[in-house]
């Protein structure tokens, strides 16, 4: 497949780039103390090196101690850390990468107690910038952007990226719904647009006027009487004649998020027609944004006009080689992102931070190497689902003699019934990639054998990768044992069809996910949860989104409550002050959690020297935790 836009080369101001492809801000979180790590560099390194034209990366502190927000924020006030900056371009530009710095100004200045419009935030007081702040302030952020990207190219960035959105300083001053100063600063499009003018301006004074600018810009706060496309458009314009070299288009604030960071439920490129918009606007580079989840969308973008470029982050974090691999005519090779904002968002994954549901190496580059095997060893893979496969794919990339076992005629486990979830098509992204890559690869697939210990034990390979996965919990309620009563894995691998009233025990992700199919398929659901709150593990964007459509569907959902038993036609629960509630249930489906399955497990202990659990067998999470405990056991045999 042929990519002729994508991968022909473009300029930003005088910084030429290799392709149309940048990978925009992801902030990782890995950074300590200020200072880059050997967890970030690897990172980065690995995207440089898949042939991206440009990264942003994280800026430093623009003001120190003052604007300072401490942990993973990056500094570059010292000799020491700019040391560490200059380390981690000289791994981004080694592999033909460019590097911009992001810079972004916090929105309130740290102040003491008693400061007139001073809040508490965090454990300190600060003046929000944007109705609190005098002129003189002001202009002291103005200069420290200008200090900043100066800095940024004395340690040799090759550009910067001002924050003009996410409901960020510079955003709110944008706003006329958080904008209500009555100055210079504030009322009319050029006072709102002042602060940008400004920063633009002195960027180019201290930093030099050939050193590229682009500007992260939203162009709809998607509120209502929040700033919008028809100023957006007015103003581009003017932020090419101030100086921008770039406008990266991006859409929505901190209420508006699931449009910045597009869920499953939002369509693939859903914010291109914003960068259309402002395409028309401006002769400089227009950067469309906003779940591009391919190459063949990129190219489409870029071949219709409209955007002069495309940006990607989530697809980028799940495969680093997507733009090598596109180049190379191997799209099909390409591990997509799924769109879950499970392990990449908010803290991540706990223990390790953020992380990728589909690839497992992602943010473990600087501790994982696969490399050859030291000795070819005969690893046999029992269990077929993506751990098993992920396992296999990775011992025999290494040179290994792999054999995968599945109980049943197709490979992918329970997570073949992930993709029936409402809106969640996408995740089986997951299984395709696995399948091509073990076509491709030298493992010895066998599909219908149920292995068992006897046959292990008589085979006598080297090393036992046990991938068997999980079972639902059975909740020890009086009535679930009734023709009526299901585990969501039961319900949707035996294509049930509910009653009219359906309640689901349990209000994690399966039982709401589950919910709302019933929802859609005519029921009246109640979901019952004994925590006080459902989705309590899901992360911030995509439980909103669930939320709000399970309440649209007209989802019950009682909270602080636990089922005490299942009756004919309903369930009978307990709340927190110890009443009971009747529910009303033709169907009952209950998601309580997994327990690892490890019979065969121990019938090899002690009899196969080598013997591991990996997945949920080893203990039950999802997919992203069995992907990455595959990789870890496959990359470590000897």
């Amino acid at each position: 497949m042929d990519f002729p836009n994508l991968f022909s080369p473009v300029k930003i101001g005088a910084l030429e780039l290799r392709n149309r492809l940048i990978m925009s801000l992801y902030p990782t979180k890995y950074p300590t103390d200020g200072q880059v790590n050997d967890r970030y560099i690897e990172f980065w390194r690995a995207r440089a090196g898949g042939g991206v034209a440009m990264i942003v990366l994280d800026g430093g502190c623009l003001d120190y101690p003052a604007a300072y927000k401490g942990g993973p924020e990056l500094r570059m006030d010292t000799d020491e850390q700019a040391a560490g900056l200059k380390q981690l371009l000289a791994a981004v530009q080694s592999e033909g990468a460019r590097a911009f710095m992001h810079l972004n100004y916090p929105a309130g200045l740290a102040c003491e107690a008693g400061t007139p419009g001073a809040r508490e935030k965090k454990g300190r007081w600060v003046l929000p910038l944007v109705g609190g702040a005098t002129a003189d302030q002001l202009a002291q952020v103005v200069k420290a952007y200008g200090a900043g990207a100066a800095r940024a190219r004395e340690i040799g960035y090759d550009g910067v990226e001002v924050q003009a959105s996410w409901g960020d300083l510079v955003a709110q001053f944008l706003s006329p719904l958080s904008n209500k100063r009555t100055d210079e600063y504030g009322g009319s499009l050029e006072n709102r647009s002042r602060l940008l003018i400004e920063i633009i301006g002195q960027i180019k004074r201290a930093a030099g006027g050939d050193f590229p600018l682009q500007i992260k810009f939203v162009t709809d706060e998607l509120v209502s009487g929040g700033f919008g496309l028809d100023e957006a458009k007015q103003m581009a314009g003017a932020l090419e004649a101030a100086g921008a070299d770039s406008i990266l288009v991006n859409v929505g604030n901190k209420k508006t998020k699931k449009q910045t960071v597009p869920p499953h439920s939002l369509p693939p490129g859903v914010s291109v027609s914003y960068a259309a918009a402002l395409k028309s606007a401006v002769k400089i580079p227009v950067i469309a944004m906003g779940k591009i989840n391919s190459p063949v969308l990129a190219e489409e973008i870029l071949s219709s006009g409209r955007a002069d470029m495309v940006a990607m982050t989530r697809a980028l974090i799940a495969d680093p080689d997507l733009p090598n691999k596109a180049a190379a005519g191997r799209p099909e090779d390409i591990r997509g992102c799924i769109y879950c904002l499970d392990d990449c968002a908010d803290k991540g994954v706990s223990g390790l931070g953020r992380a990728c549901v589909n690839n497992p190496l992602a943010g473990l580059e600087y501790e994982i190497k696969i490399e050859p095997a030291g000795q070819v060893r005969q690893v046999w893979v029992i269990g077929g689902g993506p751990a098993g496969m992920q396992a296999a794919l990775t011992a025999a990339g290494r040179g290994h003699r792999v054999k995968l076992f599945e109980a049943t005629s197709v490979l992918g486990g329970q997570f073949l019934l992930a993709p029936l979830a409402p809106f969640k098509a996408e995740v089986a992204e997951v299984l395709r990639w696995l399948e091509v890559q073990i076509a491709k690869s030298s493992v010895e697939v066998e599909l219908n054998h149920h292995i068992d210990a006897d046959e292990i034990l008589m085979a006598k390979p080297d090393v036992v990768i046990i991938a068997v996965g999980s079972e639902p919990k059975r909740p020890p309620l009086p009535g679930v044992d009734a023709p009526n009563v299901y585990s969501v894995k039961d319900y949707l691998a035996r294509g049930v069809k509910p009653g009219r009233d359906i309640v689901v025990i349990g209000g994690g992700d399966a039982g709401c996910e589950l919910a709302e199919r019933a929802a859609d398929e005519g029921s009246r659901v109640t979901i019952l949860e004994v925590a006080a709150e459902i989705l309590m593990n899901t992360k911030s964007v995509p439980r909103a989104d669930m939320l709000s459509r399970l309440g649209a569907k007209n989802v019950a959902i009682l909270t602080a409550a636990a089922a005490a038993a299942i009756q004919p036609g309903e369930v009978l629960a307990i709340d927190k002050d110890g009443r009971q509630i009747r529910l009303p249930a033709d169907t009952v489906v209950y998601s309580v959690g997994n327990s690892p399955v490890r019979g065969l497990y121990h019938d090899l202990q002690g009899k196969i020297s080598e013997v591991f659990l990996v997945g949920d067998a080893e203990e039950p999470g999802n997919v992203g935790h069995a992907l990455r405990t595959a990789l870890r056991v496959a990359a470590s045999l000897d």
